[in-house]
C-alpha cells in the first residue's frame, strides 16, 4: 500500500512508520484507527478493536520529497490530501482531515523567489503552489473555526490572503 492514500487504516500506517524490511509487529488498532479513509464513522466507532500484524516485504519511495518535486507535483499531491480530507471532514472525522490537510499545507509550504533576475519563472512557479494552497487553507480555518480555534481560524484565512487570490477565486 502506499502511505497517506487513504487505502489503509490509519493504525496500519502508524504502525508502519519507522520499520524497514524484514521488520514484523504486531498492534491493535483501536477507534477511527481502524477505519480507512474512505469509510463513516458508525455510533460505537469507540468500542471497534483490530488486532493485527505486519510485516514489511518490499519498500520504495511513491514520491519525490517535497524540495524535489515540481510546483505541478506538489499540487497534485495536496489536492489529493485536499479530496481526502474532504470526504473525511463530510463523515465527521475531523482530526483525520486536518491530518490530511497539514499535509497538504505542508508540501505547499516551499514557495520560490519571485525576482526575476534571480530566479526566472519563480511567480509563475508560485501561482501553481497558491492556487492549490487556497482551498487547504481555507479547509483549515473552517476546521478549526468549528472546533472553537478561532486564532487558528484566523491565522489560516491570513494565509489564504498570503496566496494573492483574485476576486473569481472566490
Amino acid at each position: 500500500f502506499t502511505m497517506q492514500d487513504g487505502s489503509q487504516p490509519s493504525g496500519v500506517e502508524a504502525a508502519a512508520l519507522g520499520l524497514k524490511i524484514g521488520d514484523k509487529c504486531a498492534f491493535v488498532s483501536q477507534g477511527e484507527a481502524t477505519l480507512n479513509d474512505m469509510e463513516p464513522c458508525g455510533d460505537d466507532i469507540e468500542s471497534a478493536k483490530c488486532a493485527c500484524q505486519l510485516e514489511i516485504l518490499k519498500c520504495e519511495t511513491a514520491r519525490k520529497g517535497k524540495f524535489d518535486m515540481s510546483p505541478e507535483e506538489r499540487a497534485e499531491f495536496a489536492n489529493e490530501m485536499n479530496a481526502l480530507g474532504k470526504r473525511l471532514y463530510g463523515f465527521g472525522r475531523l482530526a483525520r482531515a486536518e491530518h490530511k490537510w497539514l499535509a497538504a499545507a505542508d508540501i505547499l509550504h516551499v514557495v520560490e523567489p519571485e525576482d526575476e533576475e534571480v530566479n526566472p519563472g519563480g511567480a509563475e512557479r508560485n501561482q501553481i503552489i497558491f492556487k492549490a494552497a487556497r482551498p487547504i487553507y481555507l479547509n483549515l480555518a473552517l476546521l478549526n473555526y468549528d472546533k472553537g480555534n478561532y486564532a487558528e481560524c484566523e491565522l489560516y484565512c491570513g494565509d489564504v490572503l498570503h496566496t494573492d487570490p483574485s476576486p473569481q477565486d472566490f
